[in-house]
């Protein structure tokens, strides 16, 4: 388990996080809980914000490339897959 800090949207210091490695494992996301991955070519980081908006943030050596907020959940898999693909995780 991770712990990200300060994301954005939310009040919390300290979010914990599990690392996945399918774009379906994103269902786990709950207020407490994010989810993770990081591969040869990035990372990216899910979260509930707030408001209950999914939070997706794709990152390469440090610096944001992509970030999406979506109310559907199938919007964020589809973001999901398509960024596990483009890090190298799956």
């Amino acid at each position: 388990m991770a712990t990200l800090n300060n994301l954005e949207g939310t009040n919390r210091k300290e979010t914990k996080a599990i690392f996945i490695n399918k774009a379906f494992q994103v269902k786990k996301i709950t207020t407490e809980l994010a989810v993770t991955a990081a591969g040869d070519n990035g990372a990216i980081n899910i979260w509930l914000d707030n408001d209950n908006h999914f939070r997706c943030n794709a990152m390469r050596n440090l610096k944001s490339v992509d970030m999406q907020t979506y109310s559907d959940i199938q919007k964020v898999k589809v973001w999901a897959k398509k960024w596990l693909s483009e890090i190298g995780v799956t």
